[in-house]
């Protein structure tokens, strides 16, 4: 065995206590990163688990390319393609369904209803296309079965056997439920949705001979784009043949958004990581240096020394990787668990994370031993035995300083220059890792300052020597620096996300005005539906919807490029009937011309986002379309819409495989009709009676129009309110959790460097310090370190969080404001001080337990 691994073998075995304690140390930090990237790995297969479920298994399909309907009889013609071996056929639509025992909600009295989606499928060949995992039950076989998912269960109470009613004017239609098929469940805001026979939705919804849908499976040797360009320019121009890989690629940009930050939050959680296992690796370097000038003078030579500890530092990375690994994946697991309903891909383990979990840990581990490695090879042994009587040089202090101050200002600039995809890459390639090392290196100063004004404060009132804490932290004053930087990691996820979401959610989403109420369906409200309504004695006014999704021809005007649909939803209506019944805030342009010009066809008025995000206004024009249909438009005004785009999206009246459009523009009712072939009203805007409440509304509503779905604006509000409850109850409990992981790792460094100072300790007690004086010093000097830790912690959040407010307004066109997130951050410093703390607690427990004789032999013997 090499002399170098003997003394750092040697080295540890003597040091079992602090050797532990540093080892759980990476641990821990191997653990938190391997549990978060496990847990965002988990819900990613669960996202592509959910599109492979609804794509099927298809090589080619036929689609309305604004989701309409076409006649069944072209599935004859395709049929007859060459290279097809096998077609199937889908209707889209929705239903509403009751129980047929008539049950009732216990707590309203209100029959249980649902108005779930409804696929249209042909039973005998659906295992052909589909694949479907059932949680209870079996398939349909025959006309009248049909296959729920869990929201629909929930909402009906329903299971395997029970018969369930369509409802509408005439005699309702009879259903057994033959399974429930997994599906993550996301709350109000995901739609139900079931799967029945195709033949008897089209006679329910009266869609004769019409299908949404024909999936195409070719022989093997047949590639499928040759195939679409071969037979797809002899399809109608609203229909489109396309691959099923290109079907996908709408989802995969999701997909791949999603990869992307499944990336930067794992490598964002190695940064933090890192910072505690290099801070844990630097616990004890002044005492360490005592050791190696002793060996110096028995003989070891420098590059023995050096190598040893950069031999020590490679066996702490690899046995905290080993354990913290598995513990990491165990914790993932079960939340997976836990959410299974949201989660039933079940746990996926991050290989993403396990790299870098170990090539960080090992990473960390060799540059965490190279200070002391270094220092240990060229300090003589004379100087190496007066180390702690040096007076400390405020060079390095100042040189840290500028480093953490230029890295910071790094991210700063580069958001000065380029377009905006440049910063969005450079942020989170270059600019994100700059603040985040920089806020991480001005822990030392930040530290310094937070000691000499608040510590010295604190030392009065507790009435304890300042000198003792201040020198303490001032003589190894960049590990105690980097400790403070490492405990900033969670209550960073914290700020930096709940000031965000205060923003989003109170400064733009609270304030939208939604109308009194919606009536909507996505297949269409029939002219009787539309006339049964508009006749309700409490309807005052209506205006009929309905959209499509457009792209964007040779312009990105939301999001980044590649990775961000160039999709918008155009909105079509009776502009005289909408601005009578609309409060709209007109931004740019003049209703009395704008509105007349809308019915020339040629013009559209854009939602203020487009503005906000590219300038793009009054004048200006857009070409949009799908497929082989596009236009070029001329834009004639700029209004406030939010509340109309955000009610769509909720409903979520958009082609099911259409990219997510981000904004609208909106245009004549009978141009969007005519010109992309759109007939069906899919929502119609109510203006309700001011004597009528919102419960009572609706059960006169769906009694007089059964099978459409009726929603007010505040179930809208509430609904939102609801997904702001599901976001802020998962962004914080990932903040904890990492404020959990980080504050326990940095109590093993807090612990290591206690056990290191035993000596120190020891002395204090026998010139007769009490124990309770050596608890209140370590309670104070571990307080200071979590306070600077919260505060670099809150100021890096609000300073990411800052920059998200930016690219919100560039890339989205949502002008968000800044709001601080006070009790959130309050309950955070007061979890991080706690924590801190609490994890401190067995360090000073040995300290009471242990007589001062035996501190001092320990501290000689060390």
């Amino acid at each position: 065995m090499l002399p170098s691994w003997q003394l750092a073998l040697s080295s540890l075995a003597g040091r079992r206590g602090r050797t532990i304690l540093l080892t759980g140390a990476v641990a821990a930090a191997c653990a938190l990163i391997v549990a978060v990237s496990s847990g965002l790995t988990s819900a990613q297969a669960t996202m592509e688990q959910v599109l492979t479920q609804l794509l099927g298994s298809a090589d080619a399909r036929i689609i309305h390319v604004f989701n309409g309907r076409f006649d069944r009889s072209l599935l004859e013609d395709v049929r007859k393609w060459p290279g097809v071996t096998d077609v199937t056929t889908q209707l889209n639509g929705s239903v509403t369904l009751i129980r047929a025992d008539k049950r009732v909600d216990d707590e309203t009295g209100d029959v249980l209803r649902a108005a779930p989606q409804a696929f249209g499928i042909e039973f005998d060949l659906y295992e052909e296309f589909r694949t479907t995992e059932v949680r209870v039950g079996r398939l349909p076989r025959q006309s009248h079965e049909i296959l729920i998912d869990p929201a629909t269960a929930l909402l009906l109470d329903a299971k395997p056997g029970d018969v369930l009613h369509i409802e509408r004017r005439t005699d309702p239609i009879a259903l057994t439920v033959t399974g429930i098929y997994e599906r993550p469940q996301f709350g109000s805001l995901q739609r139900p949705r079931l799967f029945m026979d195709r033949e008897l939705l089209a006679e329910i919804l009266r869609f004769d001979n019409q299908i949404s849908t024909i999936l195409i499976k070719l022989e093997p040797q047949i590639n499928p784009e040759e195939f679409c360009t071969a037979f797809g320019d002899s399809l109608p121009k609203t229909l489109t043949l396309e691959p099923a890989e290109l079907a996908k690629a709408g989802f995969d940009r999701r997909v791949e958004a999603s990869r992307f930050g499944l990336i930067v939050s794992s490598v964002m959680t190695f940064m933090a990581a890192s910072f505690i296992i290099i801070t844990g690796l630097t616990t004890g370097v002044t005492e360490r240096q005592r050791e190696m000038a002793v060996m110096r003078c028995v003989g070891a030579s420098r590059a023995q020394l050096f190598a040893s500890q950069i031999f020590t530092g490679l066996l702490f990375a690899f046995g905290g990787a080993c354990i913290g690994i598995p513990f990491g994946a165990g914790l993932a697991a079960l939340l997976a668990i836990f959410f299974s309903d949201l989660l039933p891909a079940g746990f996926q383990i991050s290989w993403l994370g396990v790299s870098l979990a170990s090539i960080g840990a090992l990473t960390a581990g060799t540059f965490g031993a190279i200070f002391p490695a270094w220092a240990a090879s060229r300090t003589t042994p004379l100087s190496a035995m007066t180390t702690v009587a040096q007076p400390q040089r405020k060079r390095a202090l100042v040189i840290c300083t500028a480093i953490a101050l230029a890295l910071i200002a790094t991210q700063i600039t580069i958001m000065q220059f380029g377009d905006r995809d440049w910063r969005f890459w450079s942020y989170f390639y270059v600019g994100l890792p700059c603040i985040f090392i920089g806020y991480f290196l001005l822990g030392t100063p930040v530290l310094l300052l937070v000691t000499n004004t608040i510590g010295r404060a604190l030392c009065t009132i507790l009435k304890l020597p300042a000198d003792v804490v201040t020198g303490s932290i001032n003589r190894t004053r960049f590990r105690h620096g980097f400790t403070a930087g490492a405990l900033m990691v969670g209550l960073t996820i914290l700020v930096a996300d709940w000031t965000s979401m205060n923003g989003l959610l109170d400064g733009w989403l609270n304030r939208i005005k939604f109308a009194d109420a919606f009536a909507f369906r996505l297949t269409g409200l029939s002219p009787h539906e539309r006339a049964a309504i508009e006749n309700l004695p409490f309807v005052d006014a209506t205006c009929p919807l309905t959209m499509i999704t457009l792209k964007i021809e040779g312009e990105q005007v939301f999001g980044v490029d590649g990775m961000t649909p160039p999709y918008v939803n155009a909105f079509g209506f009776d502009p005289n009937v909408y601005f009578d019944l609309n409060a709209i805030v007109w931004v740019q342009g003049d209703p009395e011309v704008a509105i007349p010009r809308l019915k020339d066809g040629d013009t559209v008025l854009l939602a203020e986002r487009f503005l906000t995000a590219r300038g793009i206004g009054v004048g200006d024009s857009l070409t949009l379309g799908m497929g082989r249909l596009t236009h070029e438009y001329e834009v004639v005004g700029v209004v406030s819409s939010a509340g109309l785009e955000v009610a769509i999206q909720v409903f979520g009246v958009n082609n099911q495989y259409a990219e997510f459009a981000l904004s609208g523009v909106f245009m004549d009712i009978d141009t969007l009709q005519q010109r992309y072939d759109k007939q069906d009203i899919v929502a119609m805007q109510i203006d309700l009676s001011d004597d009528i409440s919102d419960d009572e509304a609706y059960n006169q509503f769906v009694e007089a129009v059964p099978g459409v779905p009726f929603f007010t604006g505040r179930w809208l509000i509430n609904t939102i309110n609801e997904l702001a409850v599901a976001l802020y109850s998962v962004d914080s409990a990932i903040a904890f959790m990492a404020l959990l992981l980080t504050c326990i790792a940095m109590g093993n460094v807090i612990a290591a460097a206690i056990h290191g100072r035993r000596f120190e300790y020891g002395l204090l007690r026998a010139v007769g310090g009490h124990t309770h004086l050596l608890v209140r010093l370590i309670v104070v000097e571990v307080a200071l370190l979590a306070l600077t830790g919260a505060i670099l912690g809150t100021a890096l959040g609000l300073h990411i969080a800052l920059i998200g407010a930016r690219f919100y307004r560039e890339l989205a066109g949502i002008d968000i404001p800044l709001l601080f997130p006070y009790v959130a951050v309050a309950i955070g410093w007061i979890i991080t001080i706690a924590l801190s703390i609490a994890v401190a607690t067995p360090g000073l427990r040995m300290l009471r337990r242990t007589q001062p004789s035996a501190l001092l032999a320990a501290g000689r013997n060390d």
